[in-house]
C-alpha cells in the first residue's frame, strides 16, 4: 500500500511541474506572439502585406549569411541582458546602461587605435576589456553607495547618470579622442585587421564566444554559489537577507559593479568586433531593447538566448524588409508633446493644441491604469514601455506627417502683470510669461489644498503609504489608484504640450530628453509637497536658464558640457540631501486585497 501510495504522488508532482512548465513558456511566449499579431495589424493599416514583411525579415536575417550579422548582433545583447540580470536578481534596478556603455565606447575607440599598434594584440584587446569594463563599474558607484547606505532610489540616480555619461562620451569624442584627419566629430577608425578575429569562414568574431561563455558562466553565478542565493534572498526580502547575516550593503554594491562591468564590456565587443570607432550622439540603445527580454526569460541567463536571439533576426532582418517596403526602419517600435503640437499647429490655436495633449497623455494612462493597476503588472516595466512605445510613435508620426521638415509655430502670446512686468532684471523674464504659466502656478496651490484639506488628497496619501488601512476604511485602493494616475498622465500630457507649443515652438523627436525622470527627482526631493515641487522646479528652470545664457555669451563652452549641468545639479541634489530624499513605501507595489 505504501509502494502504491508513493506512485501515485510521483506522477501527481511530475504533472504539476509539467503544468508550471507549459504555463511558464506560455506566459514568455505569449506577448512575443502578440506583438508580431500587432505589427502585422500595423502593416496592413500601411498599405503593407505582413506575411510578406516577415518572410522577407527572415530572409535578411537568416539566409544567405544574415544569420552572421544576426549573431553579430547577439553579443552586445547578451552581455548587457546578463547585466540586467543580477542587478534584477538583487531586486534592484540598473537603467545607466547608455551611459555606462557609451563611456566604454568612448574609452576604447579613444585608446584602441594607439594601444593595438603599440601592444601585441592579445595584450591590447585583454587592457581595452579591463578598461572598458572599468568605466561601466565606475559609474554605477555613485547610485550603489546612495542606494547601499541611503536607500536613495536607485531609478533615479542611474537614469541621472546615464545621461551625464552619455554628455561625457559625447565631449570625449569631441575633445582628446577627435580624429583630426576628418571634420565629422569622431574617435579615429580601429584598422580593420586589428579588429577581434572572425571564426573561420564567417563574418562572426569572437566576441560572440565570449558572449556566450559569460551566459554560462553567470547562470552558474546564479544558480551553484553562495553570490547567486545573497542575490535571490536580497531580492526576496531585503529585511530577511539582512537578519539571516547577509551583508546587504555589499551584495547590493557588487551587483551594481559587476553589472556595470558587463555593459561596458558589451561596448568593448561591439566597438572592437565591429564598428571600429564612435561618432558622436550615436547610441544604439541596447538596453531599452533588452529588458523586456530579460523579464520574459524570468531572469534565467539561459533562457534568455533564444529571445535574445529572436530579436537579432528581426533587428537584422526588419532593416533590410523596411527598407524593401519604403517603410521607416524604427516603426516596429511623446505622445502629449507630438498631438499638442500637431492641434496647435493644425487647428491654429495653443489652447486646442493644449487639449489634443491632455489627451494624448490621458491615452497612455489609460494603458498604464489597465496594466498596472488593474492587472498588477510591474509599473517600471510597463512605464518604460510606454515611454519608448510613445517616443517611437511620434517619431513615427512626425516623419509621416511632415516629411522630415519641422515647421514651427511662432512666439506664444504672453500676459504682462503690470507694474511687476517693469522690474528691472526680474520684470520680464518673471512677471511677462503665457498664460499657461500662471494658470499653472494656481493648479499648484490647489494640489496643495486638495492635499491637505480633502478626503481625496488623504485617500491619496493613504493608497500610497498604507493601502491596506485605505481598504480597511471602505475605499477602493484601485479606483483612488486609477484616478491618479489619469490624472498624472493628462497633466503629463500637458506639460509635453506645453514644451512643444511654447517652450520649442515645434516638436521633434525625443524633445523631452528626461525631463519626465527630473521630475520625479524633484518630487522625491521636495518629499511630495506641492508647494516644494514648485520651488525646487523654479531653481531646476534657472539651472536650465544658466545654461541657455552662457550658450549665448562669448564664453567658450561647449554645447555638451552646458547640457549637462541640470543633470549634474540633480545629482548633487540626491548627494547632498540623500537622506531626505522621499517615496512612498507602497509605491510600484501592487495592491491585492489581503495579499502580504
Amino acid at each position: 500500500m505504501a509502494g502504491t501510495g508513493l506512485e501515485a504522488v510521483t506522477p501527481a508532482a511530475g504533472d504539476a511541474r509539467s503544468a508550471r512548465w507549459w504555463r511558464t513558456v506560455v506566459r514568455s511566449l505569449s506577448p512575443v506572439i502578440l506583438a508580431l499579431i500587432a505589427g502585422g495589424l500595423l502593416l496592413l493599416a500601411l498599405g503593407q502585406n505582413p506575411f510578406r514583411f516577415y518572410v522577407a525579415v527572415w530572409q535578411g536575417g537568416v539566409e544567405s549569411g544574415g544569420w552572421q550579422n544576426s549573431a553579430v548582433l547577439m553579443a552586445p545583447l547578451l552581455l548587457i541582458a546578463l547585466a540586467l540580470i543580477i542587478v534584477f536578481r538583487a531586486g534592484i534596478w540598473n537603467l545607466g546602461y547608455d551611459g555606462q556603455y557609451l563611456m566604454g565606447a568612448a574609452l576604447v575607440a579613444g585608446f584602441g587605435p594607439s594601444l593595438l599598434q603599440r601592444w601585441p594584440a592579445p595584450l591590447a584587446y585583454a587592457a581595452l576589456f579591463l578598461i572598458a569594463g572599468a568605466a561601466g563599474a565606475l559609474w554605477t558607484l555613485l547610485p550603489a553607495v546612495l542606494k547601499a547606505w541611503y536607500e536613495t532610489n536607485e531609478i533615479i540616480t542611474t537614469l541621472m547618470m546615464s545621461f551625464i555619461g552619455v554628455g561625457v562620451a559625447n565631449i570625449l569624442v569631441k575633445g582628446p579622442f577627435q580624429d583630426p584627419a576628418v571634420n565629422i566629430p569622431q574617435t579615429r577608425t580601429i584598422p580593420f585587421s586589428k579588429l577581434l578575429p572572425n571564426l573561420s569562414g564567417t563574418r562572426v568574431h569572437v566576441g560572440v564566444v565570449l558572449a556566450l561563455g559569460a551566459v554560462v558562466v553567470v547562470y552558474y553565478l546564479m544558480t551553484r554559489t553562495s553570490f547567486g542565493l545573497r542575490l535571490q534572498v536580497l531580492g526576496a526580502n531585503p529585511r530577511t537577507a539582512g537578519h539571516v547575516g547577509i551583508n546587504v550593503r555589499r551584495v547590493i554594491v557588487s551587483s551594481f559593479l559587476w553589472s556595470g562591468f558587463l555593459i561596458g564590456v558589451a561596448a568593448a565587443v561591439d566597438i572592437l568586433g565591429l564598428f571600429a570607432y564612435v561618432r558622436a550622439n550615436w547610441n544604439p540603445g541596447y538596453g531599452d531593447t533588452v529588458i523586456p527580454f530579460v523579464f520574459l526569460a524570468r531572469l534565467n541567463p539561459l533562457a534568455v538566448v533564444p529571445f535574445v536571439a529572436f530579436y537579432a533576426v528581426l533587428s537584422t532582418g526588419g532593416d533590410l524588409a523596411a527598407q524593401q517596403a519604403n517603410l521607416p526602419t524604427d516603426f516596429l517600435m511623446l505622445l502629449g508633446a507630438y498631438l499638442g503640437f500637431l492641434g496647435a499647429y493644425e487647428l491654429h490655436s495653443e489652447w486646442l493644441g493644449f487639449l489634443a495633449g491632455v489627451a494624448g497623455g490621458l491615452a497612455g494612462a489609460i494603458v498604464m491604469a489597465v496594466l498596472s493597476v488593474s492587472m498588477g503588472l510591474d509599473q517600471i516595466v510597463v512605464g518604460i514601455a510606454i515611454t519608448l512605445a510613445g517616443e517611437g510613435i511620434t517619431s513615427v508620426l512626425q516623419q509621416a506627417q511632415f516629411k522630415g521638415k519641422f515647421p514651427g509655430l511662432g512666439n506664444p502670446a504672453t500676459v504682462a502683470i503690470p507694474g511687476l512686468s517693469r522690474i528691472p532684471v526680474l520684470g520680464h523674464s518673471v512677471f511677462d510669461q503665457p498664460l499657461l504659466v500662471y494658470l499653472g502656478i494656481g493648479l499648484l496651490a490647489l494640489v496643495a489644498w486638495v492635499f491637505r484639506a480633502t478626503s481625496w488628497g488623504l485617500n491619496l496619501r493613504a493608497a500610497g503609504e498604507k493601502p491596506e488601512a485605505l481598504d480597511a476604511a471602505g475605499v477602493s485602493v484601485l479606483a483612488v489608484r486609477t484616478y491618479a494616475v489619469l490624472t498624472t498622465g493628462a497633466l503629463a500630457g500637458l506639460g509635453g504640450a506645453y514644451l512643444a507649443i511654447v517652450g520649442a515652438n515645434t516638436f521633434t523627436p525625443f524633445m523631452t530628453q528626461g525631463q519626465g525622470f527630473i521630475a520625479i527627482v524633484i518630487a522625491m526631493l521636495a518629499r511630495g509637497k506641492p508647494l516644494w515641487v514648485g520651488v525646487s522646479s523654479f531653481v531646476f528652470g534657472i539651472c536650465l536658464s544658466i545654461g541657455t545664457a552662457l550658450q549665448l555669451t562669448s564664453i567658450n563652452i561647449s554645447s555638451d558640457v552646458i547640457n549637462l549641468l541640470p543633470y549634474i545639479a540633480i545629482m548633487a541634489a540626491l548627494v547632498l540631501f540623500a537622506r531626505g530624499n522621499y517615496l512612498p513605501p507602497a509605491l510600484c507595489l501592487p495592491y491585492v486585497r489581503g495579499g502580504k
